[in-house]
């Protein structure tokens, strides 16, 4: 057993869970800013004896493995099932999954843990660890029927997720990072589709959100609007900038904002289409703005308004290399509706989808 691990258990065993979670979200923004490890992608870590090299993510995994089950001994299991997710999409393993089944099971959702449990004993593993977690997944496969009762606590009793919005925008981009971007596009997209089915903030109009240690309500429509954002930013890591150019978009019909504004900016640039960006970067530059975040974009839209004479070359790809869209059309049909309640006054399509209506209605007559 390493010391970190030893150290881990006695902060648990001696009531100091607390601590322990403001240690380990620490350690995770390091790795957000870039400064775990003095800048380098690996570091040599000993256990049983032996050194071996450990990268970022797997660190990050690690940190987050912990930091679950330190929210499971809190009885926070719904912002342990959170962490355990996001540590099984940057580096999965047994253990986190079946940690990530136990939380499900403690919220009442026997369905969901059951197919978490059953994928681990359907697998094969090599290491003894995974293997200990299968034979303990199991086993709990087998008591999942004494499980099968309603939580005792009622919704107002149970305890705050405990996870600042800052804090969780720094997982997003971690697990972009990592390479784990096709996963993240879909679990924001399944996001977006519990808000477009009425399901997000269990039906409630807020939410309480936290960042840097303050509390304040969230709305549905400012909730949407970032999981826009940060589904459009996903997009950008795959260079797929038609895709992000139309979540861009409708994120700003919905709740703008000046950082939004500025990367559908550098979508239209990446597309060669300058006049479209120079419009929107100088709509960023003429406006004032109060809030540092909206300040430090308008200051970036100024910086690449003057290098747009230099991206002035025609794209490299023909438009056969050009990405698929990968929006489908129940979850494009979902944000439309939401348009409809929130920005009902603005368009909500791309000026190429009302001229192609157009053009249709042109060959309908003709017929």
């Amino acid at each position: 057993m390493n010391l970190s691990l030893i150290n881990l258990i006695f902060e648990q065993k001696c009531g100091r869970v607390d601590e322990q979670i403001v240690l380990l979200k620490q350690k995770l923004r390091m790795i957000f800013k870039g400064e775990a490890f003095n800048g380098k992608p690996t570091k040599t870590a000993r256990s049983h004896g032996k050194k071996f090299q450990v990268s970022v993510k797997q660190e990050t995994s690690k940190i987050l493995g912990n930091l679950g089950w330190a929210y499971m001994q809190k009885s926070n299991f719904m912002a342990a099932e959170v962490v355990y997710k996001k540590a099984q999409m940057i580096d999965p393993d047994a253990n986190k999954a079946y940690n990530l089944g136990l939380c499900l099971m403690k919220q009442a959702r026997y369905k969901d843990a059951q197919l978490v449990l059953q994928e681990i004993v359907n697998r094969q593993f090599d290491r003894a660890e995974d293997v200990r977690a299968g034979i303990r997944a199991r086993e709990l496969l087998m008591e999942l029927e004494t499980w099968r009762q309603p939580p005792s606590g009622s919704p107002e009793e149970l305890p705050d997720l405990d996870l600042d919005d800052d804090f969780v925008d720094g997982l997003e981009r971690l697990m972009n990072k990592c390479g784990r971007v096709d996963e993240q596009i879909v679990l924001l997209k399944q996001k977006l589709r519990m808000i477009f089915k009425g399901e997000a903030f269990n039906g409630k109009p807020t939410k309480t959100a936290r960042s840097h240690g303050k509390k304040f309500q969230v709305s549905v429509k400012q909730e949407t609007s970032k999981i826009l954002g940060n589904l459009g930013w996903a997009y950008m890591q795959k260079s797929n900038f038609m895709a992000a150019e139309v979540v861009y978009k409708k994120a700003q019909m919905i709740d703008p904002d000046a950082n939004k504004a500025y990367n559908l900016g550098l979508c239209l640039m990446k597309q060669a289409r300058y006049k479209d960006a120079q419009l929107v970067l100088q709509e960023i530059v003429n406006r004032q703005f109060d809030r540092a975040e909206d300040v430090r974009a308008g200051i970036r839209a100024r910086e690449l308004l003057m290098e747009l004479e230099t991206w002035r070359q025609p794209p490299s790809g023909s438009p056969e290399e050009l990405p698929d869209l990968d929006l489908d059309d129940d979850f494009v049909d979902g944000l439309e509706r939401l348009m409809n309640v929130w920005a009902p006054n603005k368009s909500k399509r791309l000026p190429i989808f009302e001229e192609m209506e157009k053009f249709r209605d042109q060959l309908q007559s003709a017929c």
